[in-house]
C-alpha cells in the first residue's frame, strides 16, 4: 500500500515539475536577441502606462477604433462568405 502511493506521489511530482521552465526560451539569446527582447518589454510596458493615464477622450477614440475594425473584419468575413456561397454582395 504504502509503494503503491509512492509511486502514485512520485508520478504526480513528475507530471507539476515537467511544466516548469515552459514560459522561457529554451536557449541563452545572443546580446543582440536580448537587446530586442528588452525593447520589446519596453514598448509594452509604455503602452500599458499610456493605457492607465489615458484621458475619456483617448479611451473613446480608442474604443471607435477597436468597434471599427470589428466591423471592417465582418463585413470581410460575409464577403468572403458570399463569394464561396456564390451570392451576390450588396
Amino acid at each position: 500500500m504504502a509503494t503503491q502511493k509512492n509511486i502514485i506521489l512520485t508520478l504526480a511530482l513528475v507530471l507539476l515539475l515537467s511544466a516548469c521552465g515552459q514560459k522561457t526560451p529554451v536557449y541563452l539569446p545572443s546580446a543582440s536577441q536580448q537587446r530586442e527582447l528588452d525593447e520589446r518589454d519596453a514598448r509594452i510596458k509604455a503602452r500599458k502606462e499610456a493605457l492607465k493615464n489615458e484621458t475619456a477622450e483617448q479611451k473613446a477614440a480608442r474604443k471607435a477604433r477597436i468597434e471599427y475594425g470589428r466591423q471592417r473584419a465582418e463585413d470581410y468575413r460575409k464577403s468572403q462568405e458570399a463569394l464561396k456561397s456564390g451570392t451576390p454582395q450588396h
